[in-house]
C-alpha cells in the first residue's frame, strides 16, 4: 500500500464538509507487511498532524490490516473510502484498517466497503483450524477495541471467502463500523449544588449534541443544547426560530424558544412520565432548530448506550416510578445461512417467543429472507413445530418488502421437514435439538435490523 497527499482541488472542495482542517491522504493498493512502516515514514516526512485517510484497496493481510488500523487510531486520523476521479473500494483487510479511523465517514460520495470470511489459504488441518480460530478471536477483540460491533465479524463469517458482501452505509452505521464523525455517546450522572443531573452528550466532527435531564420535586425536565461556533449560534437564532426534537425521526416537544449564548444554541422542556418512558425505547434523539424560511439545523445523540442509566435516573426521580414498559425482550438467532447458485437465504428464529403446547408441539416466531439478484423475499411466520413427527406448519405468515412494509399474508398446513433444509434448521433450533454458534446469536436486535444486515451483506452480486 502506498500513501500520497491528495492535491486535486475539485476533490478537496467536494469533501470540505468532512475534511475540515485535515489533510486528505490516498492509501492505495494491497495491505502488506510494510504498510504500517510506510505510513509512519510518510507522516513523519510530510509532518502531518491531522489527516483523513481515503482508502482504495481490495484488501491484503488481515493482521497487517488491524495493525494499520491501530496506527491510524494512535495518530488520531480519520478514514473514508474514495479517490479523485474514480470509484474506490475498501474490502477484506482494508475494512479492518478503515475501522481504525477516529471519524469514519461513509456517505453518498464514498466508495464501497466490503467484507467476507477470513481464510488461511492452506488445506485445513487440526493445526490450521486452531490458528484460524485464534485469529478470529483476535479480530473480534480488535473490532471491539475500535468501537465496532463484533456482530460485523458474524456477518462477515456468513459470506464466502471468495465472495464480497458490500455493506450499505446505513448497515455500516448500525454496526458502528462507520460513524460519520460521531464519537461514542456518553451517559453520566453528576451533581450540582447537591442536586443530581443526567448528562447525555455526543461529539460530532462539526458540533456537539447535548441533553441534560434534571429532577426537581419529583418532576423531570430536559435541557437541550447544540455546541457549535458563536457565529453559527447567532445565525441560527437570528429570526423566529422553531425548536423541537425528533425521536427516531418523529417530531416531539415543539416550541419556539431557542436562544444563543456564546457557542451554544439551547432550549428546555418539561418531561411527562410517558415521554420519559418513550425515550427509553428511542435509539436516536435529534435536536433541531429551524427558521421558518430555512431547513432545520441540528445534530443527533445515540441514546442506546444510555438507556439503563436513563432508566435508573428517571425511576428514582418520579414518585410513582416509570409506566410499565411495552418493550419485549427478544432472543434472535440465525438458524441457517445458505448460498447456492447466487441464491442466498437465511432463517431467523426468536427463541424468546418459543412456547411448548401439548408436550410435543412448540410455537414461535420465525423470519426468512431470500435474495437472488435484485429480488428479495421476506416473511415473518408464527410457526408450530412437531418435534416428534419432524414436521411444521405456518399458522400465520406475513410477507414484507425490503422497507419492512407488509405486502401479503398466507398460511400452510402440516408438512414434513426435508433433511438439511432451512426448515429443518428452524425445527431443530425450536425443539432445542441444536444450538446455533455464538456468532449467530443476535439477542434483542430488532428483527428487521438483522434482516437489513443480511440483505446488505448479500448485495455483492448486485453491483
Amino acid at each position: 500500500m502506498t500513501f500520497s497527499i491528495i492535491t486535486d482541488p475539485y476533490f478537496r472542495r467536494a469533501e470540505a464538509d468532512t475534511l475540515g482542517d485535515t489533510v486528505p491522504v490516498l492509501a492505495a493498493g494491497d495491505i502488506d507487511a510494510k504498510s504500517v512502516t510506510r505510513l509512519r515514514a510518510f507522516v513523519a516526512r510530510e509532518k502531518l498532524k491531522s489527516a483523513t485517510i481515503y482508502f482504495d484497496s481490495p484488501g491484503g493481510l488481515l493482521t497487517e490490516g488491524m495493525e494499520l488500523g491501530r496506527a491510524i487510531r494512535e495518530l488520531g486520523f480519520n478514514t473514508n473510502v474514495g479517490r479523485p476521479g474514480g470509484e474506490a473500494i475498501c474490502a477484506s483487510a482494508c475494512t479492518d484498517a478503515y475501522a481504525g479511523g477516529v471519524a469514519r465517514f461513509l456517505n453518498d460520495r464514498s466508495g464501497r466497503l466490503g467484507i467476507h470470511q477470513f481464510h488461511s489459504g492452506v488445506r485445513p488441518t487440526r493445526d490450521t483450524e486452531a490458528a484460524v480460530q485464534m485469529i478470529s478471536a483476535v479480530n473480534i477483540d480488535y473490532l471491539a477495541e475500535m468501537g465496532v460491533d463484533p456482530q460485523l465479524f458474524s456477518l462477515a463469517s456468513a459470506i464466502d471467502a471468495e465472495d464480497i458482501g458490500w455493506l450499505q452505509p446505513e448497515i455500516a452505521l448500525q454496526l458502528g463500523l462507520a460513524n460519520n464523525g460521531a464519537r461514542p455517546a456518553i451517559a453520566e450522572i453528576h451533581t450540582s449544588k447537591m442536586r443530581p443531573y443526567l448528562l447525555l452528550q455526543q461529539e460530532h466532527h462539526d458540533m456537539i449534541g447535548r441533553a441534560i435531564f434534571f429532577c426537581l420535586g419529583g418532576k423531570l425536565s430536559i435541557g437541550l443544547s447544540l455546541i457549535t461556533t458563536p457565529e453559527t449560534a447567532r445565525a441560527w437564532t437570528a429570526g423566529t426560530t422553531l425548536s423541537y426534537v425528533e425521536l427516531d425521526g418523529k417530531l416531539a416537544l415543539p416550541g419556539a424558544d431557542a436562544e444563543a449564548s456564546s457557542d451554544l444554541v439551547s432550549f428546555s422542556r418539561a418531561l411527562t412520565p410517558d415521554m420519559a418512558n418513550q425515550l427509553l425505547t428511542t435509539e436516536t434523539l435529534a435536536i433541531r432548530v429551524q427558521d421558518r424560511a430555512s431547513s432545520p439545523h441540528g445534530q443527533t445523540i445515540d441514546l442506546r448506550s444510555g438507556h439503563e442509566t436513563m432508566r435508573d435516573f428517571f425511576g428514582q426521580c418520579l414518585p410513582g416510578g416509570l409506566p410499565a414498559s411495552s418493550v419485549r425482550t427478544r432472543d434472535l438467532v440465525i438458524a441457517s445461512l445458505s448460498n447456492q447458485d447466487g441464491r442466498r437465504s437465511a432463517t431467523i428464529i426468536d427463541r424468546a417467543s418459543l412456547k411448548k403446547v401439548d408436550g410435543r408441539l412448540v410455537r414461535g416466531t420465525a423470519y426468512l429472507v431470500t435474495t437472488e439478484g435484485k429480488e428479495t423475499v421476506i416473511f415473518m411466520s408464527h410457526m408450530e413445530f412437531d418435534c416428534n413427527a419432524h414436521r411444521s406448519r405456518n399458522l400465520f405468515m406475513m410477507f414484507y418488502d425490503k422497507t419492512g412494509k407488509a405486502t401479503d399474508t398466507s398460511t400452510t398446513d402440516w408438512a414434513s421437514v426435508p433433511p438439511k433444509s432451512n426448515a429443518e434448521a428452524l425445527l431443530l433450533t425450536a425443539c432445542g435439538k441444536t444450538r446455533p454458534a455464538d456468532k449467530h446469536v443476535f439477542g434483542n436486535m430488532k428483527p428487521f435490523d438483522l434482516i437489513q444486515l443480511i440483505i446488505g451483506a448479500s448485495n455483492a452480486d448486485a453491483h
